[in-house]
This record gives structure tokens, C-alpha cells and sequence, in this order.
């Protein structure tokens, strides 16, 4: 079978490396693991990798990479070395561009890699019996140790820790007060003189009470000031709030007139 220029070859994984995942040895089933595997073709000849002793393999296993494809293609013949490495696959400008990992399987000979294209186009599926790996637990094993290895399980010994830093933090901060008020200058009259390092060690809680206190006055300010003659409606209201200012004033100059008039004593006519 071929896909896109690749040849499907299909493994059944043995039951064993089944019960290594899942953790049981009451597993049934055979899971199937279908590589793409060609000949590798290079631009340019290099002695890492030979063209005519090189097999390309996309869709490789997740778990143990190296050493289940070392085994599994040993059967084809002796496997010199694996190689994993990661390319892009699509367009970037299509935007179908995606990273996967990939491996060059490199044998000791030429027919092997025949053997493994053959069985490949044949479509049957093949069934190995990669074994269980020693040196590395798997599937969920493998993510238990993981979590457990970066999990906290004595909190005694972090509680400890934790009162340790705090209590050298605590300390640090006690001796650094009393080295400036040892470093203060009284004079004769009682004035202390204050530097800049004595306003860099002051501590941080009061820094940022006084931090606190001042956003809460701008607040307080910003909520007594209110927009004035930005609406429409409120240049509407002033400008008959003046009118009738005037007009008042208007009322009252006249009333004093009235009033300096009746008053003159002195009447020419």
C-alpha cells in the first residue's frame, strides 16, 4: 500500500510491550502502529547516511523513539544506528505548515532496506515482538514517574524551608534598621538629618501603605471632579443659569436707582 509516495507498513505490537503500557497483563488486544517509511534520497551524498542503506520513516512512536524502532527493524536486518530529527511538513504560506518528528534508519546493508519496502507493498501487516525496555518505563509508568518526580510528597521538610527563608529574610530587615538608626545624626537642637538611604530602607509594607493612601486620594479626588459644559445639555444649564444671574442684577440696579432717585433732596425743577 502507498500514500503520497510513501509505503504503508503496517506493525502488530506484541503483547507484551501491550501490557507494558497499560499495565496489565490482562490486555487482548494487538494495536496496530501503521509507519510510512521510503528510500532515503539526499542532494548530496553523506556517510552518516547512505542512500542505498538509509530508510526514511514517518510516524514514529511516541515512547522510547530510538529503541522500539531499533527493534522492530532489526528483523529486517542489522540496523547501524537511528536517527531522530524534526522537519516541517506543508505550506507555510498556506498556512498547512506543520513540525513533526521523523527518523533515518540506517541498516549495514543494502537488501534490508529492499526487505523493508517489500513488505510494505505487500500490505500485509507484520507482527514483532519488540520486547519491553529495560532501561525506561513506559505509558502510563513512564508519566507516573514523571509526576512524581516533580511532586512535593514531605511538606514537613518544605514547611521548614519556607520558615527558614523567612525567618533570614526577618533578620536581614531587623539589621539593616538598626545599622541606620546607629548611622543617624542628631544635632544639638534635635534635627535629624535624612538621607536617601534612609528613605531606600524604609520597609515595604510602609512603602506601600503610603503607596496605597495615595492612589486612594487621586480616587477620591477623580470622584469630586465632575465634567462641567461637556454635554450639550449642560451648557444649555449654564447659559441660563447666567441669563437669569444677570437678569436678577439687572432687577437690582434698577430697584437702587429707584430708590436714589426718591431719596434726592435737591430739586432743580
Amino acid at each position: 500500500m502507498e500514500v503520497d509516495g510513501m509505503h504503508v507498513l503496517v506493525v502488530d505490537y506484541h503483547q507484551q510491550l501491550v501490557s507494558a503500557i497499560i499495565s496489565t497483563k490482562k490486555a487482548k488486544i494487538s494495536p496496530k502502529h501503521y509507519f510510512y517509511v521510503k528510500k532515503h534520497v539526499l542532494k548530496r551524498h553523506t556517510e552518516e547516511q547512505p542512500e542505498d542503506r538509509t530508510l526514511f520513516v514517518l510516524n514514529i512512536p511516541t515512547i522510547d523513539p530510538e529503541g522500539t524502532l531499533m527493534r522492530i527493524f532489526e528483523a529486517f536486518g542489522s540496523v547501524t544506528s537511528v536517527v531522530i530529527s524534526t522537519i516541517t511538513l506543508g505550506s507555510r504560506k498556506k498556512g498547512t505548515a506543520e513540525s513533526t518528528d521523523v527518523a533515518h534508519i540506517v541498516f549495514d546493508g543494502k537488501k534490508a532496506v529492499d526487505k523493508v519496502i517489500q513488505a510494505a507493498s505487500s500490505g500485509k501487516s507484520i507482527s514483532r515482538n519488540i520486547g519491553k525496555p529495560k532501561s525506561e518505563p513506559m505509558g502510563a509508568q513512564k508519566y507516573r514517574q514523571q509526576f512524581m518526580a516533580t511532586t512535593v510528597t514531605d511538606f514537613d521538610a518544605l514547611q521548614d524551608e519556607i520558615d527558614e527563608n523567612v525567618q533570614m529574610f526577618d533578620d536581614e530587615r531587623e539589621r539593616k534598621r538598626t545599622e541606620l538608626l546607629a548611622s543617624k545624626h542628631i544635632d544639638e537642637q534635635g534635627w535629624t538629618l535624612v538621607t536617601r538611604a534612609a528613605l531606600d530602607d524604609i520597609p515595604q509594607e510602609e512603602k506601600e501603605s503610603n503607596e496605597e493612601d495615595k492612589k486612594r486620594r487621586s480616587r477620591r479626588k477623580k470622584k469630586k471632579t465632575e465634567l462641567v459644559n461637556f454635554y450639550k445639555f449642560q451648557k444649555l444649564e449654564a447659559q441660563k443659569q447666567e441669563l437669569a444671574l444677570k437678569r436678577k442684577k439687572f432687577d437690582e440696579s434698577k430697584h437702587r436707582m429707584e430708590l436714589l432717585k426718591s431719596s434726592r433732596k435737591f430739586r432743580p425743577y
